[in-house]
């Protein structure tokens, strides 16, 4: 964390993301070798492949955007950076979601 706590861009640095991400991949590959296993032992399961992706390139878009705005906001009090910055990135993400055909609705799903 130390090492990369140096780098970064405005008031993000990546020492803390650093672990953030870290701990990401980790459960990823977690995920994948537990749905890897479970499929053997029990067949098909779980969302889709293509699911899976449209997730992630929906949030892939929100992570840029608010990365994006990070870089040509000016530095501000933390708390209205989070808002400048989250807000904007979780309506990408929903409306990425919702192109990409992800039904993005609350209602229980059967």
């Amino acid at each position: 964390m130390i090492p990369l706590d140096r780098l970064g861009f405005t008031q993000l640095r990546l020492g803390a993301a650093g672990l953030a991400l870290g701990a990401s991949a980790g459960a990823w590959l977690e995920y994948v070798l537990l749905r890897r296993l479970l499929s053997v032992m029990i067949g098909a399961h779980g969302p889709g492949f293509t699911m899976i992706l449209r997730v992630m390139l929906a949030a892939t878009l929100a992570v840029g955007s608010g990365v994006l705005l990070q870089w040509i906001l000016p530095v501000a009090h933390p708390i209205v950076l989070a808002v400048e910055t989250l807000l904007p990135a979780g309506l990408v993400y929903l409306a990425a979601a919702a192109l990409l055909g992800e039904d993005i609705s609350v209602r229980a799903r059967r």
